[in-house]
């Protein structure tokens, strides 16, 4: 991650950070994160002399007490989300980040106001105690999805987690920002290309959290052919330092580029068969280590299957956590 210096909001020298937890063992989605912790009604004014984008301020103070309301006092998120769709519709917008700063100042303090009678109090104006309370907030342990995930995946529940406190980008400061998640190759086929979603003007979660449709993947490789060109030569870069795919998150604030994070990429077992076979043969990794990777990989069982046309209409359509296809009950309900 480019470091970057604390920014001094409302006279006071503040710095606007995401803070995100971590485990021991690598849980792709499990993590809660709140960004832009640091923001009031004072610093977000500071905030808006400092970028002279008031935009960008009241939507990150928006940000702030929504995810703040759901990760760290644990509200339900339908009477916030019923206030971003009031908000949408009063400005007869389709997606969020088509709201003007107006919009967002007024939806910031419905958001407030909806918190202190969630509460009974008031949302915390103190960096410091935002800072505190979200560290000793929601434990990912404790977290349903999280118990659910070691369970299936045979992880230790004595792993503990770990807060990272980070220096805030602003992938929605709008014009070249925005976020994405990447991986160095496709991890359903294994196939070494650069797989992604971004989306402009938008900050982390917008991407990794599935509750909006990305639409800016195209987008990204035509209006900023340098950016595009840059991330797929750090895909090589990362598989080269780590020896095997990357699972990475990225952030462009005004057409700089910042690297987020990293991890070991997950995969398909097709993917996995591929990945090692390929890797082998650019000499990235030796054979005894391609076959080390796919020890768990039931090989006669290895198959890519789809419909056979012609296809009946679509009942819904949604984000595919996968290729393939299978013959299960609908769930209405998660």
């Amino acid at each position: 991650m480019k470091p970057q210096a604390a920014s001094s909001f409302g006279g006071r020298r503040l710095c606007s950070s995401p803070s995100a937890q971590g485990a021991a063992v690598s849980m792709p989605g499990m993590m809660e994160t709140v960004l832009d912790v640091g923001l009031n009604a004072e610093t977000v004014e500071g905030l808006i002399r400092l970028t002279g984008n008031p935009r960008l301020a009241w939507d990150s103070y928006r940000r702030l007490v929504q995810g703040y309301a759901e990760v760290v006092s644990n509200l339900p998120t339908a009477p916030f989300d019923a206030l971003v769709a009031d908000a949408m519709k009063r400005a007869e917008a389709e997606a969020e980040r088509e709201l003007d700063h107006r919009s967002l100042r007024d939806l910031t303090l419905a958001m407030l106001e909806c918190y202190g009678s969630l509460t009974g109090s008031a949302f915390p104006a103190d960096p410091k105690e935002q800072l505190a309370r979200r560290s000793g907030g929601v434990s990912l342990p404790d977290a349903p999805k999280a118990q659910s995930y070691r369970r299936l995946n045979g992880i230790s529940d004595a792993g503990g987690t770990a807060v990272t406190v980070q220096t805030m980008v602003f992938g929605n400061a709008g014009g070249a920002s925005g976020s994405g998640v990447g991986f160095t190759r496709n991890p359903a086929t294994g196939a070494r290309e650069f797989y992604y979603d971004f989306q402009f003007n938008g900050q982390g979660e917008d991407v990794v959290a599935g509750r909006q449709k990305l639409r800016d993947n195209e987008r990204l490789r035509l209006r900023l052919p340098a950016i595009w060109t840059r991330l797929n030569d750090i895909c090589g870069e990362l598989e080269s330092l780590f020896g095997d795919v990357q699972d990475f998150e990225f952030t462009l604030q005004s057409s700089i580029l910042f690297l987020l994070q990293t991890r070991r990429a997950k995969r398909t077992d097709w993917a996995a068969l591929t990945i090692a076979a390929d890797m082998v043969a650019e000499g990235l990794i030796k054979p005894a280590e391609a076959l080390r990777r796919i020890e768990g990989v039931d090989l006669d069982a290895v198959a890519r299957t789809s419909f056979a046309p012609p296809l009946p209409p679509s009942l819904a359509e949604a984000l595919a956590a996968g290729m393939g296809v299978t013959n299960e009950r609908i769930a209405l309900d998660s």
